[in-house]
């Protein structure tokens, strides 16, 4: 499941958010934005506003990281940076950051300005101020240089593991079964990892740490996303040689399958996409796919999610042919690696698998499962029937949100409970022997896994995982 945050409001999908602002020209008599300008509406306010204005709106503007801004809500003009996501900003003070492509004001410890006047429609306007007045830290100006080496140092906090190269056997599929080299049933537990690029360059995060704790409560696969905004934004031969190449191998060192998963939602063909980040361009999917493939082709340990979730009226029989070559793409540089298709509707629906399957060895499909499709879809007899037919599954992504959480996390998603939904899909998967990774390793994305950075407060969600990976029950 993509981060979904509690402003996503219903009608405001792209399209409805771009007739709002062009409303409020016409209706409101709001001034067009000049050269270095760009205007917007507030989606929902708290500590946080979260704005309709994306990362291209303001590229468009000549506005970038670094900057300095003027941001005005309603009446209220407040100057600040324009910077990446805070770790700290001081009382008093407010700070413009992009995250997931989205322009976010965060202030803490009180309200923004005139909080009451503020509300989802209300006109945002970014203007420039100053170009690259904010240099972090202030003796930094080379800020690419500056995060490598925050990578760098991130990346020691945890010692080098001192390992021979990966000694895992390589998978394959037989019927619906994935067996290892020598005909063992092998049957993944696992978790998503944040997408490298977001946790190294713009939190800074230790990923090795994640995959020791994995390792150690009995997961033996690692999803990492790699999502197309990231990949276009830094390249793909630096995203994989600055942000994947060690998280792949600390991964083998440690004895875990890793599935790279190109995190793409939407239509292949039309690339009609709710978010930019999802990107489902065929032509950009089927280089990165090849380059991946290339990259990792002597690496037994990895496997490809060739897309991740379809959009919801894309039919199977289109939707396969695009698949179709996204898995040759695959094939062509790692001929025996897996490669894992999902079904339609946002990965929910498999019941047009069995009749009209992907023409390749060694596919795997895949499900996105939450709350919705558990109780509101016949997606527990499109499973079984897909096993019965001999093809393999995988339950690619899944996870809950409770509402007891909203006060800790403000995008809280998909709300269920252990009883209702995470343990009923944790038996379901045991009792048929189909292979899981939880979405997602993380106290920011949503569904929440953890309340702290340090991954060692599991929420309800996160008290379900380590329990399926460990088979043991929590105290």
């Amino acid at each position: 499941m993509k981060r979904v945050h509690l402003v996503l409001l219903g009608f405001l999908c792209l399209g409805l958010v771009a007739q709002a602002v062009e409303a409020l020209a016409d209706d409101t008599g709001v001034e067009a934005p000049g050269a270095h300008e760009v205007v917007g509406v507030c989606i929902a306010v708290s500590s946080t506003l979260f704005t309709s204005i994306t990362a291209r709106d303001l590229r468009g503007a000549g506005i970038e990281i670094g900057d300095a801004i003027a941001v005005t809500l309603g009446s209220t003009e407040i100057s600040m940076p324009l910077d990446y996501p805070p770790s700290s900003v001081p009382p008093g003070s407010y700070v413009a950051y992009l995250l997931w492509g989205e322009l976010r004001m965060y202030q803490p410890d009180e309200s923004l300005p005139d909080a009451n006047d503020i509300s989802a429609g209300t006109t945002v306007r970014v203007r420039l101020l100053e170009k690259a007045k904010y240099a972090r830290p202030s003796e930094v100006t080379d800020l690419d240089r500056y995060w490598s080496d925050v990578r760098a140092v991130a990346a020691e906090a945890v010692p080098q593991l001192n390992g021979a190269p990966s000694d895992l056997p390589p998978l394959h599929v037989s019927g619906s079964r994935i067996l290892d080299a020598e005909g063992r049933e092998i049957v993944l537990r696992g978790v998503a990892v944040e997408d490298p690029y977001w946790a190294l360059r713009v939190e800074a995060r230790v990923l090795k740490r994640d995959l020791l704790h994995i390792k150690a409560l009995g997961g033996n696969v690692v999803h990492i996303p790699v999502h197309p905004e990231a990949w276009k934004l830094v390249g793909g031969e630096a995203y994989i040689n600055d942000y994947l190449d060690d998280l792949v191998m600390w991964c083998g060192e440690l004895g875990l399958y890793a599935v790279i998963s190109w995190k793409t939602h939407g239509d292949p063909e039309t690339r009609k996409v709710s978010e930019e980040m999802y990107d489902p361009d065929m032509e950009l999917a089927l280089g990165a796919l090849t380059l991946l493939a290339h990259r990792y082709a002597d690496c037994a340990w990895v496997m490809y999610s060739v897309f991740n979730e379809p959009g919801a009226f894309m039919r199977w029989e289109r939707f396969r042919l695009c698949m179709i070559d996204l898995v040759d793409a695959v094939r062509s540089q790692s001929p025996e690696a897996i490669a894992i298709v999902p079904g339609v509707n946002v990965a929910a629906d498999l019941s047009s698998i069995p009749a009209n399957s992907i023409p390749r060895g060694n596919v795997v499909y895949a499900a996105d499962v939450y709350p919705w499709v558990w109780d509101k879809t016949p997606w527990r007899e499109d499973a079984l029937a897909l096993l019965a037919e001999g093809y393999p599954l995988i339950v690619f992504e899944w996870g809950f949100d409770v509402p007891e959480d909203d006060a800790q996390f403000p995008d809280c998603c998909q709300y269920a409970s252990q009883e209702s939904f995470g343990k009923p899909l944790v038996d379901f998967c045991e009792e048929n022997a189909i292979s899981w990774t939880a979405w997602i390793w993380s106290n920011d994305w949503c569904p929440h896994m953890f309340y702290d950075d340090e991954r060692l407060q599991p929420t309800a969600f996160g008290q379900v995982v380590i329990e399926g990976l460990s088979d043991e029950a929590l105290p």
